[in-house]
């Protein structure tokens, strides 16, 4: 002889919000601190089950995200100058080195040729040491 099982009632879902019971729900209304008309601040949704956002809180994250991807853009447009400034910097250095050199050049040129002495740019005379 086979039993036969009896079906199990289908479990409610679990809240973290406690359901009243109607002896307190008659004890709220009684008391007047039970407001019908309003819905609960926060609405019961079953776990895992979406949700939708409201309008203005997409547009929130939508202008949170493009001012993020502003400023991303920026910091990537400064560090593009700083490497063109960096590579600049490094081209004048090498061509005031290449200055200098040719400077020290003439200088040890002029100087055998002429031997040590002062030379007056805006005149071009050269008065030799004593």
């Amino acid at each position: 002889m086979a039993l036969k099982q009896q079906p199990t009632p289908p479990t409610p879902p679990q809240t973290s919000e406690r359901i009243p019971s109607p002896s307190e729900i008659a004890s709220k209304a009684a008391d007047g601190a039970l407001n019908l008309s309003t819905p609960p601040s926060t609405p019961i949704t079953p776990p895992n089950s979406p949700v939708k956002f409201e309008e203005g809180e997409l547009n929130q994250l939508a202008t949170l995200q493009n001012k993020t991807n502003q400023v991303v853009n920026a910091f990537g447009q400064l560090k593009i100058s700083e490497l063109r400034l960096e590579n600049q910097l490094e081209k004048l250095k090498n061509e005031l080195d290449s200055l200098r050199k040719e400077e020290t050049d003439l200088a040890n040129t002029l100087t055998k040729k002429y031997g040590k002495g002062t030379l007056n740019a805006e005149t071009g005379e050269f008065t030799p040491s004593k």
